[in-house]
């Protein structure tokens, strides 16, 4: 079993990040989106990380950004193997740390989840690799000084699928926009959605979807926002063919269902 030191570098089913050179750095790791449920206020959220076969480095800590704060996160099996935290440095985080050797080049992790009281949207997270520290000689005289904030000097900063507060505008037309919003960036900045013709589609359904609320048909909202979630559905998964990536799907799946809810 490894003890505790740092260092890592990231690269995320859809949005790939790719660095090398600084300790902690030396990875390049896929995160999946596994499964995001949404029951009354408390949201959870699962990830499955592979660190890929041409890694240097083992996968040593995985945190995710929780603005809003975090309810629990479960150590995965075997707990021995793990360390969990809701905090970094005062910093509301959902923070993994591998304690053993299992993730290490072409090892895929058990899924890791937490619970938070909010909404699915767009986080940042950071993924570390693991570094041993080098030997002490009898020339060491002052102890070691590790990096004055690992989560920035040794790690990869990237984005993802986290639990953020609800919005102050709750309203059918706050929380219309607020899909909309999170749509778009699905399809233009991060690439989670990677066909333009099913980007247009989805946008299509959640104007359609503001007009009737502002003209308070909800019944023609609701349904407009059914053949919305019936759409992701048909085109998530394994690609090709397929083009609502992990991160699209549960990130807009669950927004939109508890906008249903609303309606």
């Amino acid at each position: 079993m490894r003890h505790w030191t740092s260092a890592f570098m990231l690269c995320l089913g859809a949005a790939s990040a790719y660095a090398q050179g600084v300790p902690g750095t030396n990875l390049v790791v896929d995160t999946r989106v596994a499964a995001v449920s949404n029951r009354a206020d408390t949201v959870q959220v699962g990830y499955v990380l592979w660190n890929r076969p041409d890694s240097r480095e083992p996968l040593f800590t995985f945190t995710v950004d929780a603005p809003g704060g975090v309810l629990s996160v479960p150590s995965p099996q075997p707990p021995a193997h793990w360390r969990t935290s809701t905090s970094y440095r005062g910093r509301p985080v959902a923070k993994w740390t591998v304690l053993a050797d299992e993730l290490s080049p072409g090892a895929r992790s058990p899924e890791l989840y937490f619970a938070a009281v909010g909404l699915p949207g767009i986080v940042s997270s950071w993924i570390r690799g693991y570094v041993p520290p080098a030997p002490l000689t009898s020339a060491d005289t002052n102890p070691l000084a590790g990096p004055s904030d690992p989560l920035v000097e040794n790690s990869i900063r990237t984005t993802t699928v986290g639990v953020v507060p609800r919005p102050a505008d709750t309203t059918s037309a706050g929380l219309t926009a607020r899909l909309r919003f999170l749509a778009d960036r699905s399809c233009s900045t991060l690439r989670w959605i990677t066909s333009q013709g099913v980007c247009n589609s989805l946008r299509v359904r959640l104007d359609r979807v503001a007009a009737s609320v502002a003209a308070d048909r909800r019944e023609a909202a609701a349904g407009e926002l059914r053949a919305f979630v019936q759409e992701l559905e048909a085109q998530h998964g394994p690609r090709p063919g397929k083009h609502v990536g992990d991160h699209a799907y549960w990130l807009l799946r669950v927004n939109a269902e508890y906008l249903l809810g609303r309606l």
